[in-house]
């Protein structure tokens, strides 16, 4: 048995009551995606009634690129 995933997100939408900046000045959110990669696989064995061997592998990859600016104006 497996399983895989992908999730790629490019950005979001502030709320409309977000007070807007220059550093970010629409409510698309400056800077900020992130990608994720998983895999899983799972393999069994029963040699007779009684015995039950598995084997589980999972893999994960994150990538993050969060803004994290301050601004002081």
């Amino acid at each position: 048995m497996g399983s895989a995933s992908f999730l790629n997100v490019d950005n979001y939408l502030s709320s409309r009551k977000f007070d807007r900046t220059p550093l970010q000045p629409s409510l698309e959110r400056v800077n900020f995606k992130f990608m994720d990669v998983r895999l899983s696989a799972k393999f069994g064995y029963t040699p007779n009634k009684t015995d039950e061997y598995s084997f589980s592998i999972i893999s994960q990859n994150a990538d993050k690129d969060i803004a994290s600016a301050i601004y002081l104006g």
